[in-house]
């Protein structure tokens, strides 16, 4: 019935898609244009256009190298060259240079030429403000403004500043092609190109990027019919787009079935190019359309098509083409992809492939196989769905074995989940009843939350936490420790009769932080709990004092739950009375010791900061006698350096009981072998009673190179799930790849060990808006220091760390006292 239901919207695909262009058309034309704007913006594909010209080449650098360099040959006493010009010169330049390089270096300076430009009155021009500028802008510095312009929400202004440089004579600015394809895409995503009549004049004449850019415009939009009316009308031109053009108009067009067609068009439309290369996240999107379609035979030609070119299948590949393996009856050969999948994956699955392989088990027959996957998605932070469950239940129950499919409806119920009663009927009618009550303890969540968490990336393991009272001691990040000392014995277990424990509280069970999404705060927004004169805070992540804008009131939803309640920091404290919590790490972790102190302090005014000898930073608690204490220690190891630092490919030099290990070890080899060390010396010499957690690594969001390579994260955009992917993946080569990498290590190092992982890295890797950014609180700091996107703001993404890790703490402890 679905197949039908596909083919009748690929038949009716030209019908319906020429329908929506009419609809879009007669939606447009309620805004009226004036003949002056049409032509500045269709003035914008005129060619050629002018280009900045290329620099001399640098005659220093084509010295041969046996020639010494010039600074080199030059005498101890002579000058510099031209030093005395630059001398007679430097007072009467000394206002322009200094302001030069403030326009230069500081982007706080760019970013208000366009809080200038978008307070001038509706009727005013933007040359009143850009004339003012004109001697200091430059092509980097212009195309910021603009793009601010569009952050702003403001094409209008963000064309018009476009206009005016194209006209500067003086000072010529040089708008190229990125600049323009930048405006482009401003203007096709707030659905101000009104150029659908003029498309097949500016086609031709367009450059690629051009053509790219408003084609993602129309995209980002939501008007999927335009997007496709400009790829035909590059395709009659003869002009080739990139793939990943024709990939993102799939994945926009699957998301209803009205779209199927228009997807399935484009397939056979890349699929007919003569040369074609995929990237890796572009092959795995296609992949996933091609499964929404049906079309298990592309998913395989895909698979070894990507295979042969020498590229590494990711999990979400695999998990692809197991599943149409599966759906073709060949479970043998699926069965031998998930092995390879593993070995490949090193054991970091999702929760999309541990549902296939419960799915392919249960069609074994490999009752026992699917078990053991259910516990090590378990363990790895994931909740099974009721169909997973239902497939191992009924299973079971097909060979008569009732006593397991008791143990795991009794497994689901304390993960909140809902059989089927069609299910629990048939099995009280095979004469093995009662069966328990099953409830859900979950509230309605949007469909994208779902999505997200299903398709979240294998976290770390997580184990269950204890049930005794025992100290806690929480290692946060990967240099992070966190004690809290409970000295109580345990409490005997319960008698067989006593009902089975409620399900854990939201924002309590380890698997909140790995898979669900953000979500707007319902409104009423609550008061903060803390405001910027908290007395612990941190001038640098001090975001409201340093006059950042706003970030954005959201909520962390679980998949499994509602949202995460906020810390109740008065239960907190009266549940911590009279203990100790200490805090070991570097500056990320004091991000959240900031956090946790300043939540604190709302429930206690009188709180004051606590220092002692060998102890970093902290707060005292007088009302409940609690004390947190952070201690600075950046490195898990000793170092030396010698006397000259050896070159980068060359291994370090581990020791381990004095002496080197031979063979020397490359740095991620190492951290392996200092993580475990860690680990074991815990286990060690911290006491058995210690509940021990680790939080892991908190997500970078540096966009465009590496904190000293210009990168930035001055945005007010939450990445979408589809793109976490291609910026942390290690196997995409980010600059943010290093927190999925070390995670890894840790979890490898935290086997065998009583340490748990207090896992926030998922949750964190959607929120590239919450960097302090450029708003460090000093001058000069980016200048100095580049944009500072590792850091959180706060109140920021730590507020809700610190909700979670609350949630647990005091979880465990209302468990352990009864």
């Amino acid at each position: 019935m679905e197949l039908e239901v596909m083919d009748r919207n690929e038949q009716t695909y030209h019908e319906n898609s020429s329908a929506s262009e009419d609809e879009d058309d007669g939606e447009e034309e309620a805004v009226e244009w004036s003949k002056d704007e049409l032509d500045a913006i269709s003035a914008l594909f005129d060619r050629p256009m002018r280009q900045k010209p290329p620099k001399p080449p640098n005659p220093v650098r084509q010295r041969p190298l046996p020639l010494p360099l010039p600074h080199k040959t030059r005498l101890p006493n002579a000058p510099a060259p031209k030093q005395h010009i630059r001398l007679a010169a430097r007072a009467a330049l000394s206002s322009r240079s200094s302001f030069s390089d403030q326009v230069f270096k500081n982007p706080e300076v760019l970013i208000g030429i366009a809080r200038e430009i978008a307070a001038l009155p509706p009727e005013s021009d933007v040359s009143i403000v850009l004339d003012r500028w004109v001697r200091f802008l430059r092509k980097g510095s212009l195309s910021m403004t603009i793009r601010e312009l569009g952050h702003m929400g403001l094409p209008e202004r963000a064309l018009q500043t476009l206009c005016w440089a194209q006209r500067q004579t003086v000072v010529p600015l040089f708008p190229d092609d990125r600049i323009l394809a930048s405006t482009i895409e401003v203007l096709a995503r707030f659905d101000q190109l009104k150029m659908e009549d003029a498309l097949e004049q500016c086609v031709p004449s367009a450059s690629r990027a051009v053509l790219e850019a408003m084609v993602s415009g129309f995209i980002r939009a939501g008007k999927v019919g335009l997007a496709r009316k400009l790829l035909e009308f590059a395709t009659i031109n003869k002009r080739t787009l990139s793939p990943s053009v024709h990939v993102k108009l799939m994945l926009e067009a699957v998301r209803t079935p009205e779209g199927y067609g228009l997807a399935a068009a484009l397939l056979d439309e890349l699929g007919e190019r003569p040369e074609l290369h995929l990237r890796q996240q572009d092959c795995t999107a296609v992949m996933k359309v091609c499964v929404k379609l049906r079309r298990y035979a592309a998913v395989e030609s895909l698979f070894g098509w990507f295979r042969d070119t020498g590229g590494r299948p990711t999990v979400v590949m695999y998990t692809a083409v197991i599943h149409s393996r599966c759906r073709d009856g060949r479970h043998r050969e699926a069965l031998s992809l998930a092995w390879e999948m593993e070995r490949h994956a090193g054991g970091l699955l999702d929760l999309p492939a541990y549902r296939v392989l419960v799915k392919l088990c249960v069609a074994l027959r490999d009752h026992e196989r699917g078990v053991r996957y259910l516990a090590r998605m378990k363990d790895a932070g994931f909740v099974p769905t009721g169909d997973m469950y239902g497939g191992l239940i009924g299973g079971y129950a097909a060979e008569g074995r009732m006593g397991r499919c008791r143990r795991l409806i009794r497994e689901a119920e304390l993960a909140g989940l809902k059989l089927e009663r069609r299910l629990l009927s048939r099995l009280s009618e095979m004469g093995a009843g009662p069966w328990p009550r099953v409830e859900t303890h979950s509230v309605s969540i949007s469909l994208s939350c779902l999505a997200a968490g299903d398709r979240s990336p294998g976290r770390g393991s997580l184990p269950q936490m204890p049930r005794r009272r025992l100290p806690l001691l929480l290692l946060l990040p990967i240099t992070l420790t966190l004690f809290l000392l409970f000295p109580s014995p345990p409490p005997p277990r319960p008698p067989p009769h006593q009902p089975q424990p409620q399900p854990l509280p939201c924002g309590a069970a380890p698997s909140d932080a790995t898979a669900g999404c953000w979500v707007p705060t319902w409104e009423p927004l609550p008061p903060p709990l803390y405001t910027s004169s908290c007395p612990f805070h941190r001038n640098a992540w001090n975001c409201p004092r340093n006059s950042r804008p706003p970030v954005a009131a959201l909520s962390w939803a679980p998949a499994r739950c509602g949202v995460v309640p906020r810390i109740d920091a008065a239960e907190f404290l009266a549940v911590a009375r009279g203990r100790r919590i200490g805090l070991v790490g570097d500056s990320l972790s004091e991000n959240l010791v900031v956090a946790l102190l300043c939540a604190l302090r709302s429930a206690d005014g009188g709180a004051r900061k606590w220092k002692r000898r060998g102890a970093w930073r902290g707060g005292y608690f007088p009302r409940d006698d609690v004390v947190v204490a952070y201690h600075r220690a950046v490195l898990l190891a000793k170092y030396t350096w010698g006397l000259d630092k050896f070159p980068k490919e060359t291994p370090l030099v581990f020791y381990r009981g004095g002496k080197p290990i031979e063979p020397p070890l490359g740095i991620y080899d190492g951290l392996k072998v200092v993580l475990k060390s860690m680990a074991s010396y815990i286990e060690r010499e911290v006491p058995s009673k210690t509940l021990k957690l680790w939080r892991t690594q908190s997500p970078r969001h540096f966009d465009g190179g590496e904190w000293d390579h210009n990168g930035s994260c001055v945005s007010d955009r939450l990445l979408q799930e589809h793109e976490l992917d291609s910026w942390f993946d290690p196997r995409f080569g980010g600059v943010n790849k290093e927190a999925r990498l070390v995670n890894s290590a840790i979890q490898e190092a935290l086997i065998g060990t009583d340490i748990q992982l207090l896992n926030l890295t998922y949750m964190s890797e959607f929120r590239a808006d919450a960097h302090p950014a450029i708003w460090l609180g000093k001058k000069d700091a980016v200048a100095v220091w580049g944009q500072d996107c590792m850091h959180w703001c706060l109140p920021g993404v730590p507020d809700t760390w610190v909700d979670i890790l609350a949630a647990r703490i005091l979880h465990h402890l209302k468990q352990a006292n009864g």
